[in-house]
């Protein structure tokens, strides 16, 4: 049996009576395939100032049966990620307990205790503040196929990626 399918089995029993039919047919690649695909783009405010552009970040929405499949194979993903420990331990983003914050005091403390054995620290900081929005879609399949991401739950993020439209 492939790891997202048993992870559904056991999240339908949080959700409720009526979910376990609807997900049945959730599952399948090809009903992924018959949601619509179309996206609304909203603006994000982040901080600064209102008036320039560059403060507000593309959100896309896409419909509930889409979100909930999305939040299923993100969830699952994760847990076999975490669980199979593919997640480099210095990898703070995106991992659950860890945070740009702990990323920053465990950086923090390796300085001190450099700086206390008499070297001395050099630093290069690096903007990736677009990184995330151009992640190529074969590399990604790709790596999860290396991680061992069963080739049915590979299909749907590869349905789910492919033929994304904006709602006019």
């Amino acid at each position: 049996m492939d790891y997202i399918l048993w992870y559904c089995r056991i999240r339908q029993k949080l959700l409720p009576a009526h979910w376990h039919e609807y997900s049945k047919n959730l599952i399948h690649k090809e009903f992924y395939q018959q949601i619509e695909k179309k996206t609304n783009i909203v603006s994000i405010f982040k901080k600064g100032s209102r008036t320039d552009a560059n403060n507000y970040r593309p959100m896309s929405l896409t419909s509930v049966p889409c979100e909930i499949m999305e939040s299923i194979i993100k969830d699952a993903v994760l847990c076999y990620i975490e669980s199979n420990e593919l997640i480099a331990e210095h990898q703070h983003d995106f991992v659950s307990g860890r945070s740009c914050l702990t990323n920053l005091l465990e950086v923090l403390e390796t300085w001190t205790r450099i700086l206390d054995s008499g070297y001395g620290v050099d630093v290069i900081y690096l903007n990736y503040k677009k990184a995330f929005n151009t992640v190529p879609h074969r590399r990604l399949l790709r790596k999860l196929s290396v991680f061992g991401i069963d080739n049915s739950t590979l299909q749907w993020i590869m349905s789910f990626l492919k033929n994304r439209q904006i709602r006019d």
